[in-house]
Order: C-alpha cells, then sequence, then structure tokens
C-alpha cells in the first residue's frame, strides 16, 4: 500500500512520509486505545486533557522526524562525525545569519516564518503538561521542557548521522523551542495563580 488513506502520507521503502493529521490520529488511536485497556479509571476531563496531549505530540513527531528515508540507512563513525561538523552548535549563529540573509533578499517573513516557528512549536506543551500532570513541580516541568527540545535536535541528529534524515540540526533550534515551551508555562503559571487568587 503506498498512501496512507484517507490523508496525505506515503510509505514505502525509499521514503517513509507521515502527515500531522495521519499523526495526530494514529497517537490519537494509541491513546484510545491504552484508555480502554489499561486507564479505564481515568475522568472524562482528564481523558481529553490526555487525548489532546497525545494527538499534539503526533503532530510534533510528523513536523521534526519526517521525512524517513530508510533505503539510505548507513552506520558508520564517519557520517557521525561529518554529521557533527555540519550541525550548527554555535549559540546563535544559524539565526543571525537567517536575519541577515531575510534582510539582504528583502523576505523577512521567511524568517519570521522559521524562528517563529521554532518558538511556539513546544508552546502547547509547556501548557498541556501541567494541565494533564497537575501535581508536577515547576522546576520539572521547565527541565522536561529542556530534556523535551533537546530530545528533538538529538533524534534529528541521529536520523542524519545514519543517512535516513535530512533536517537542520542547530544550537538555536533547540533554544527557541525550550524557550518557548518555557515562556508559555510561566504563562499558564502566571494565569492559574491569578485566577486562584480571584
Amino acid at each position: 500500500m503506498d498512501k496512507f488513506v484517507p490523508f496525505t502520507s506515503s510509505f514505502s521503502f525509499g521514503r517513509v512520509f507521515l502527515s500531522v493529521s495521519d499523526a495526530m490520529l494514529i497517537a490519537l488511536v494509541v491513546f484510545i486505545v491504552l484508555r480502554l485497556v489499561r486507564y479505564k479509571k481515568m475522568k472524562a476531563s482528564r481523558t481529553l486533557l490526555c487525548g489532546a496531549f497525545a494527538a499534539y505530540i503526533g503532530a510534533v513527531a510528523a513536523l521534526t522526524l519526517f521525512p524517513i528515508f530508510p533505503a539510505q540507512f548507513s552506520l558508520s563513525w564517519q557520517n557521525f562525525a561529518l554529521e557533527f561538523q555540519q550541525s550548527s552548535l554555535s549559540p546563535f549563529f544559524w539565526s543571525v545569519r537567517m536575519i541577515q540573509n531575510g534582510l539582504s533578499a528583502d523576505n523577512m517573513g521567511a524568517v519570521f516564518y522559521n524562528l517563529g516557528g521554532n518558538l511556539i512549536m513546544l508552546m502547547p506543551f509547556g501548557i498541556l503538561v501541567p494541565l494533564v500532570w497537575r501535581a508536577m513541580k515547576p522546576l520539572k516541568v521547565i527541565l522536561l521542557a529542556v530534556v523535551s527540545a533537546f530530545g528533538i535536535e538529538l533524534l534529528q541528529f541521529l536520523e542524519n548521522a545514519l543517512q535516513i534524515g535530512c533536517h537542520d540540526v542547530s544550537f538555536d533550534d533547540f533554544f527557541l523551542n525550550a524557550l518557548g515551551c518555557i515562556l508559555a508555562y510561566l504563562l499558564f503559571l502566571g494565569i492559574r495563580t491569578a485566577a486562584r487568587k480571584s
């Protein structure tokens, strides 16, 4: 089967592409199965939140880890060394260069799209995590935000090093993802504190 009906994912030995809608649907189905088999006593409100969280994680996976090219798989230390050299690990070098290119080409829309996209991608994470796990302490949520942002870049690095992915791995992506998540969480904390006081 070449296409995943009814959406636009495609699966072949050469290329695996998972669309956002398909990834969200798959994640939601997996959650529903777990809910019916393992978490039968979960309250309706928590079920809705967990379902939304599962769908969101599916969307993030589709946006950050696909497409994958299984036929190109190659395992060698040279690939890892080359990928490490090609990764933009210097803080803000990639962002500054992108802004400079945008200004010179009079195309700041692409700059805002890329930088803004990285900033807002994990913002829902910073809101959904404390809603789902209400007892989680603020420091743990912030640590989870940093670990999650790092995990995305690490998985992209591994895909590139194994020759099955083609992602831009950079410190700036990690920083913007983590920053967006933390800012959303701090905003959530502020609104929740204000609501409790009123």
